[in-house]
């Protein structure tokens, strides 16, 4: 009675002393169907048939890049804004298309790297450079939404660890336009660019945030901005307020309130083109694109003593980014300030 065999055609379970043989005797019914061969089978050839049967039918389905992308924007639009949610994808769909069919466990750091490479064009130094921060903006997007997907559980390794972004190619960061030449790119422009430029200067902002922004959203002296980093309502100084009070007067309240010249919201591209133009006109270097306006505002405010943690919460960016780009622009006036501590 104690032979340990299993009859195939009756699925009689003979007495066993192995807990995990014990454990199999309800299912071995389900193996009729699947198992050929001799009528009977030992304790071994039951118990390894068994484990093979379970182990195909509770496999986990694959991970895709795909679903990996959608999850990852799904949870920008959740923590950010809608508009964070739709750049992220138009991003990782372009670029990561030779992927999105694949299991995210089966990526390489090779192929990852030799990905990277790929997205890097050749020709002269300052096309190569722009071609590598783009690369850099592309790779950290893929990684935060690879990390996202291992920080869930899906994917035990995180070969895109390693792939290291192209240090010294931020070139908008590198290059400090002065008031001056600031003041020569509002002078060579008019009509709808020179006022999207002249808002960039007033306000700080990213040109997705002008670009969203509607008429609605100036109120009581302040203007509600929208880009990557979600909503923020911030106050405006008293020559933007003047000029964006202009802008909005007699016009609808869902209308953009820095629309293109014929009225309606800027397309993609538009924008590039015309800052390209009025670069070349201004005599200002090569290398300015409409971040560089940004630049310029930011490190302005950190220049005359306006605390990087406010700088911060105006610019909807991090203290961190703020510390580590423009820290270095700090007034050095540590004894006037301690000598208006009162004690």
């Amino acid at each position: 009675m104690n032979s340990g065999r299993v009859d195939h055609e009756t699925s009689t379970l003979y007495q066993n002393p192995d807990p995990a043989f014990q454990a199999l005797s309800t299912q071995v019914t389900l193996l009729e169907s699947d198992i050929t061969g001799s009528e009977s089978w030992d304790y071994a050839e039951a118990l390894s048939a068994a484990m093979e049967h379970f182990t195909v039918a509770d496999a986990p389905k694959p991970y895709l890049v795909s679903q990996a992308v959608r999850d990852y924007c799904k949870d920008l639009r959740v923590r950010k804004s809608m508009s964070a949610e739709v750049a992220a994808r138009r991003t990782l769909d372009k670029h990561l298309a030779q992927f999105m069919r694949r299991d995210i466990n089966t990526l390489t750091q090779a192929e990852l790297g030799d990905w990277q490479a790929d997205l890097v064009r050749g020709g002269d130094a300052e096309t190569t450079r722009k071609s590598k921060a783009t690369a850099n903006h592309i790779l950290a997007s893929t990684k935060a939404a690879l990390n996202l997907a291992y920080r869930r559980g899906k994917v035990a390794q995180r070969p895109w660890e390693f792939i290291q972004a192209y240090p010294a190619v931020d070139g908008c960061r590198d290059l400090l336009l002065t008031s001056e030449e600031v003041q020569s790119l509002l002078d060579v422009t008019t009509g709808a660019f020179h006022t999207l430029l002249k808002a960039a200067v007033l306000t700080g902002a990213r040109l997705g945030e002008l670009k969203n922004a509607k008429v609605q959203d100036l109120k009581d002296g302040r203007i509600t901005l929208s880009g990557k980093c979600g909503p923020r309502n911030i106050p405006l100084r008293s020559d933007a307020l003047e000029f964006f009070t202009n802008l909005v007067t007699g016009q609808p309240t869902d209308a953009p309130l820095l629309p293109s010249a014929d009225g309606r919201a800027w397309k993609m591209g538009q924008r590039s083109r015309l800052m390209e133009k009025t670069v070349r006109a201004s005599g200002v270097d090569s290398a300015a694109v409409f971040y560089s306006i940004r630049h310029f505002w930011l490190s302005s405010a950190v220049r005359d003593g306006l605390p990087i943690l406010a700088v911060a919460q105006y610019a909807g960016t991090s203290v961190s980014m703020i510390e580590k780009h423009y820290g270095k622009f700090q007034p050095d006036n540590m004894q006037t300030m301690l000598d208006t501590v009162t004690l």
